[in-house]
């Protein structure tokens, strides 16, 4: 049973039935999902790099990364995301949207820009109403 998940460029996916953080491919992440107290289910993405600070993956930018380097903040693995383009980023979010690994949350909440209001991203629409 998974506790995280992480979805490729590619199709692919790594999760931490895979292996530790470390060993996940570095480039191409998408999508990382994992449980969250707030959301049932994190869906992170859009970000330049994500990195594993021993309990959960965190979204940053490059810079971001250095700043926990510096600040002496866990950094055990690092990885180098990519927004694809087209239909290819929608296809990669919906399906970890709708992932059914049973150690990882279904999503009962909306992040700040996943409002119901807010046309972009048009995808996201009433999905979460629908997925209960």
């Amino acid at each position: 049973m998974a506790t995280w998940k992480i979805f490729y460029h590619d199709g692919t996916t790594f999760d931490s039935d895979d292996g530790d953080p470390v060993d996940a491919p570095p480039v191409g992440v998408v999508c990382i999902i994992q449980p969250s107290i707030m959301l049932g289910r994190e869906i992170l993405n859009r970000w330049d790099c994500y990195f594993w600070d021993g309990q959960y993956w965190r979204k940053s930018t490059f810079w971001g990364v250095f700043d926990a380097l510096l600040s002496r903040q866990p950094v055990e693995a690092y990885l180098e995301g990519m927004v694809p383009h087209g239909d290819a980023f929608k296809t990669i979010w919906e399906a970890a949207f709708d992932d059914l690994d049973p150690g990882i949350p279904v999503k009962t909440a909306r992040d700040g820009w996943e409002s119901p209001y807010n046309t972009e991203p048009e995808y996201m629409g009433d999905r979460l109403t629908e997925s209960k």
